[in-house]
């Protein structure tokens, strides 16, 4: 910084602007003042991402559903009796209905896009949290040196 003494004083409104402009002062304060902005969007983004995830899950919990009833309800057509009679009869072949199920497939991919969309929009919002909370302490930094700089009279 070279500002030049007028008299016996410093031209103050040189000083000030040379060190904003050394300390990228302008930059900062657009930066912190926009993260909350950023910050707002990503979380209703992860909302939106969690409700999509949310209406997946039922979609999928559905579909189990209503195959469980179906093999509840079936029986041997010679005694009348159920075809499945035991639980782990009834999880095995749920199990393997659902591994046949193309609809049932087709929805679970869905539904780990969406685990994935959240995770994402997560890690997003994190950054943008500690993004935010660095810009806050190198601010606070600048602050500090400003007013040791003001203390000693630069």
């Amino acid at each position: 910084m070279s500002v030049q003494p007028i008299g016996n004083r410093l031209d103050n409104t040189k000083l000030v602007n040379s060190i904003e402009q050394a300390l990228n002062i302008e930059k900062l304060q657009n930066a912190l003042m926009s993260y909350p902005e950023q910050i707002r969007h990503k979380q209703q983004q992860l909302q939106s991402a969690r409700e999509s995830l949310e209406a997946s899950k039922a979609e999928l919990l559905f579909e189990e559903q209503m195959i469980l009833v179906e093999i509840t309800e079936a029986q041997n057509p010679s005694t009348g009796k159920p075809l499945f009679s035991n639980d782990t009869a009834r999880k095995a072949e749920l199990a393997k209905r659902l591994k046949e199920s193309t609809s049932y497939q087709a929805k679970l991919k869905d539904h780990k896009t969406f685990e994935s969309a959240v995770t994402a929009a997560q890690f997003d919002l994190d950054l943008l949290n500690n993004q935010f909370a660095a810009a806050s302490s190198v601010m606070r930094l600048t602050t500090g040196r400003l007013e040791l700089m003001a203390s000693l009279g630069a």
